[in-house]
């Protein structure tokens, strides 16, 4: 799993702003450090940019009262999207998954499995291309 990346120089009596804006720093460098094994498919990689963008998504929810009304919600809505993409490509993993485990307890099962994996990759693919778009307009955005 995937090892959170924590602000430095964090101390209590630090105004909740500042502190704010150290934690969504170090989320933001979290998610950045496994953005690249994630689009190219690398399975750790999309686990572990999905676990990184949920402790985004939890900090940014966190500190969304001091966010612009308007603006939190929609950089919010976009790291909900993204979360959503990582998930479909991180279901069709754990499917894959589980599927590799039947195939050994039940022989018998393997034509069906084998169809099943078959259809399972090609979501997988299609819900890759699907995040590489959706991380090329969120790249856009930040600008």
């Amino acid at each position: 799993m995937a090892k959170p990346i924590l602000p430095s120089r964090l101390q209590a009596d630090m105004p909740v702003g500042v502190a704010a804006g150290r934690l969504l720093d170090a989320k933001r460098a979290e998610v950045l450090k496994f953005v690249e094994p994630a689009l190219t498919g690398d399975v750790d990689g999309i686990h572990d940019l999905r676990i990184a963008v949920k402790r985004l998504r939890e900090t940014m929810r966190l500190f969304r009262p001091l966010f612009p009304r308007r603006r939190g919600k929609e950089l919010l809505a976009l790291v909900d999207q993204l979360n959503d993409g990582l998930g479909a490509v991180r279901d069709r993993d754990v499917l894959g998954e589980h599927a590799e485990a039947l195939r050994t307890e039940v022989p018998e099962a393997e034509a069906l499995l084998t169809g099943l994996q078959g259809v399972w990759s090609g979501e997988r693919s299609a819900s890759l291309l699907d995040l590489q778009g959706l991380w090329e307009r969120l790249a856009k955005t930040e600008r």
